[in-house]
């Protein structure tokens, strides 16, 4: 993951960092987060050369802020709770088989709650069921009748 601080320093000059990217980054890297961007940063100091972006250590440093203030503001108050819904839930009230479905559902719904696009149970839940929609293809969506009446 050495150079994914890079590639989101590219990415951010085209465009402003997302609560998204942000949360992908911080869960790849879970405790060793901030010692990825020491890494980067050494590097970026040891490299040298006519293609080494001028104020690359400012912007390494200057990112490293900004992610650390979206993962305090953002991300941890919304995961150090209890999520909107359960693997439980999708079982009993959506009607899902157990199995890797929940992985891809779970890790969506913590990024839409994140972003502030899903908030509540209820909304969730109507997520879960449109995705399922749009994806009947995915193992263990076989859904139950009774994930059809809320």
């Amino acid at each position: 993951m050495h150079m994914h601080p890079f590639h989101l320093c590219n990415v951010r000059r085209r465009q402003p960092l997302s609560k998204r990217a942000v949360l992908k980054l911080s869960q790849r890297a879970g405790a060793d987060l901030c010692g990825l961007f020491l890494l980067a940063m050494a590097d970026s100091l040891a490299s040298r050369g006519e293609m080494k972006p001028p104020g690359m250590e400012a912007e390494l440093a200057d990112l490293f802020a900004t992610v650390m203030r979206i993962v305090d503001e953002d991300i941890r108050p919304l995961t150090a709770g209890p999520p909107l819904l359960s693997g439980r839930d999708l079982i009993d009230v959506v009607g899902l088989e157990p199995g890797p479905i929940f992985t891809v559902i779970l890790r969506e719904l913590t990024a839409l709650r994140v972003e502030g696009k899903v908030t509540s149970r209820s909304e969730a839940l109507a997520w879960v069921v449109s995705f399922l929609a749009d994806n009947p293809g995915y193992p263990g969506s076989k859904r139950s009748e009774r994930s059809e009446s809320f």
